[in-house]
């Protein structure tokens, strides 16, 4: 039955749908036995702080040198561990299930029987997953902060959300298009991975062609760089979270395409 036969509106009806989508993808993505690794994952920087800042307590170790000492450290981790390794593999591994792991499970037909596109499931799915993502890791880096005891204030706790947040944004976008686009992602996975880690020997040009490039130029306090490295022209902030958001925009929306001409094929 079509929803103006029953008296529901269309848009209010699809809206409904989505929601409905979306707080279960939440739900099983939070819940499920698969969230235990990013789980793991979210817990790795706070483990560190969480010694550093026991180390603080009995007068020794690297944040006990101050407040600036804190924030170079914490910076540091961020950078390293956070963005490189947190976010980038968090999100590797929640967004290519979002559909890959519908068609390992044999359940993809049954999200397809439901009274909506296959371009709006894909954007619900995503958005499920940028909430789960953000919370997860968003949520990681300010128990980080609070256990490195606040370093900058306030306002550095919302520059490195932010960051968080973006990262979750744009590397979702990408693994959720090789989720949808190569039936064994891993080697994509690998290359992307390799590519953001060599990005400070690239020429400026093709260092522009990497998510990290743009969450390293948000970044309130600098890690220092390799003494081999390019040095390439920095980046305002608000072109940095522009080109994220436009590039997120269009991976997004490049996914629902390829998705509308996706054959369930639980032999792949």
């Amino acid at each position: 039955m079509k929803p103006e036969v029953a008296g529901i509106a269309e848009p209010g009806w699809r809206s409904r749908q989505m929601a409905a989508l979306i707080g279960y993808e939440t739900r099983r993505n939070l819940l499920s036995r698969r969230a235990i690794g990013l789980y793991v994952l979210a817990a790795l920087p706070v483990a560190v702080f969480a010694g550093l800042a026991l180390a603080r307590s009995h007068g020794f170790g690297p944040l006990a040198q101050g407040p600036e000492a804190a924030a170079e450290i914490f910076a540091g981790v961020f950078d390293a561990l956070g963005l490189r390794t947190v976010i980038f593999f968090g999100c590797g591994w929640l967004f290519i299930q979002l559909v890959r792991g519908d068609i390992a499970n044999r359940s993809l037909h049954y999200y397809l029987l439901a009274p909506l596109s296959r371009g709006a499931f894909l954007a619900g799915k995503y958005a499920a997953g940028v909430i789960v993502a953000v919370s997860l890791f968003g949520g990681a880096t300010l128990i980080s902060l609070a256990l490195a005891g606040w370093p900058g204030g306030g306002l550095r706790a919302v520059e490195y959300f932010a960051i968080a947040a973006l990262g979750s944004i744009a590397y979702g976008a990408l693994f959720c298009s090789l989720g949808v686009m190569f039936a064994n992602p891993v080697l994509p996975i690998l290359v992307v991975y390799g590519w953001e880690w060599i990005n400070f020997l690239l020429p400026p040009l093709l260092q522009r062609a990497s998510i990290l490039h743009y969450l390293q130029a948000l970044a309130p306090l600098p890690v220092a760089g390799h003494s081999i490295a390019f040095i390439a022209p920095p980046i305002a902030p608000a072109e940095a979270v522009a080109i994220l958001a436009v590039f997120s925009v269009v991976l997004v929306w490049a996914s629902a395409v390829r998705m509308r001409r996706v054959e369930i094929n639980y032999e792949e």
